[in-house]
């Protein structure tokens, strides 16, 4: 059998008049008398049971009682009753066959009605087997209320009473939804249930289409309503709060140029970009708006790999890098100075060179813009710096001698400085410190200085 729920509604107030003296005269003030009905749960046998009560505010001696439960005679049957309240007393059913059933209780003795939740009488119906789902009312009507002889009170015949649920209620669950904005998702109902209509309370927050897809807009909150059911007059609700969306994923999709440091340097995020995905599923491709705090997300005090923590929004994630003792190429056999190597002796290997160079990084050796792996150290040459894949230091090749850029100090550098010291060729930079000039163009003690090298090999 279908789960049967009951819905308690509304009383029937009695007010005592100013007949009954006793009562006056203790409490000074009319007693009220609250009678009610409740709805049992539907039994195996598919019946229910009615009971009402009574509640008073002070004592009342009650002499009769005449009551009328009126119920749907279409669907429900009565099949017996129990007066329970007093001693003394005559029950009757009339017209029950027109949907009402009514109580009379007379005592010649009286009897005092007092307190909370007194059961005046219970009656048995029983449920049709082919009953709609639906809500089925009984509506409870005060005839009458005597004290000894005399009618206290006459009751205007209003309908109050209980109503019985038979079947499940149009039900969508869950029935409480918190999301981000931007989020969709789908309200479920109770299997059997047709539903008809959905409806949104602030279609600015969420909205809602004819299969119960809930769409979140924006921040707030709203009432989703389905409205359907056998009859078409049930309604269902679920509560929807729209909040910000947060990140749920935060990744590193390039890291920054620069991964390596010296002791003392601060974080450089240059070229640093994350994938942010969000709890609402949007995805953001973020090379901004970062924090990163020296000393409280990194230190670089000290030599070694490091984890720098990245702040973006609510969120974090780390990079690594690298530390340093000290930065660029330095040598203890070569001179290091004013962006040039001297001091390399003519006829060196270019592994040979580059054992005596050291640096915290990758060293490469360029002849203009072709890598050199082999041969001999040539006045000219540059030496790369290369940290996280990018060129950070650049120096050229001074050979001693080396005026004509082939590694070896002969003749031909000789004729070649002799022409620069004449203005019949131009030499640069490199090719000057080579043969040791301190000028713009080689002069005569350069000649010679080229000279006891060519001899003294």
């Amino acid at each position: 059998m279908l789960k049967r729920t009951f819905i308690f509604l509304l009383t029937v107030f009695i007010i005592m008049p100013s007949l009954y003296i006793g009562a006056l005269e203790e409490y000074g003030e009319e007693p009220i008398v609250v009678l009610f009905a409740e709805a049992s749960e539907i039994s195996e046998n598919n019946t229910v049971d009615i009971s009402v009560y009574a509640n008073c505010d002070s004592e009342v001696t009650v002499s009769g009682i005449q009551l009328c439960l009126s119920y749907d005679y279409r669907n429900l049957s009565y099949v017996k009753d129990s007066a329970v309240f007093g001693e003394d007393f005559s029950s009757s059913q009339v017209g029950f066959g027109y949907g009402s059933f009514n109580y009379t209780w007379d005592s010649v003795t009286g009897a005092d009605l007092s307190g909370s939740n007194i059961l005046i009488f219970k009656a048995t119906f029983a449920l049709a087997e082919d009953i709609e789902d639906g809500d089925y009312s009984f509506d409870l009507y005060a005839e009458e209320l005597y004290a000894a002889d005399d009618k206290l009170s006459n009751i205007q015949n209003e309908a109050y009473g209980c109503s019985v649920w038979v079947g499940e209620r149009l039900e969508i669950y869950p029935d409480y939804v918190e999301g981000p904005y931007g989020i969709e998702f789908s309200l479920f109902y109770t299997d059997g249930k047709q539903i008809d209509n959905w409806y949104s309370t602030n279609e600015r927050v969420a909205t809602v289409d004819n299969d119960g897809n809930v769409k979140l807009i924006s921040i707030g909150t709203a009432i989703i309503i389905a409205v359907g059911g056998v009859k078409g007059q049930e309604t269902a609700y679920c509560r929807v709060t729209v909040r910000e969306r947060s990140i749920f994923f935060l990744n590193v999709e390039e890291n920054p140029v620069k991964t390596d440091y010296v002791i003392g340097d601060s974080i450089d995020l240059s070229g640093l970009k994350l994938r942010v995905d969000y709890d609402n599923y949007d995805v953001e491709h973020a090379d901004s708006g970062f924090v990163c705090e020296q000393g409280v997300d990194y230190d670089f005090s000290t030599p070694g790999e490091k984890s720098v923590k990245v702040h973006y929004g609510d969120s974090w994630t780390y990079i690594k890098v690298t530390v340093h003792d000290s930065f660029g190429i330095s040598s203890s056999v070569y001179s290091v100075q004013d962006g040039y190597i001297t001091g390399v002796s003519p006829s060196t290997g270019l592994s040979e060179f580059l054992e005596n160079l050291k640096a915290m990084g990758e060293i490469k050796v360029y002849s203009g813009e072709e890598e050199v792996n082999g041969g001999l150290a040539a006045t000219g040459m540059t030496v790369a710096l290369n940290l996280s894949g990018t060129t950070v230091q650049a120096l050229k090749i001074a050979v001693t001698g080396d005026v004509n850029c082939d590694g070896e100090c002969n003749i031909l550098d000789l004729i070649r400085i002799k022409k620069g010291a004449v203005g019949m060729v131009t030499l640069d930079t490199s090719q000057l410190k080579a043969a040791g000039a301190t000028d713009s163009y080689p002069n005569a003690q350069d000649i010679i200085r080229v000279q006891k090298q060519i001899i003294n090999g």
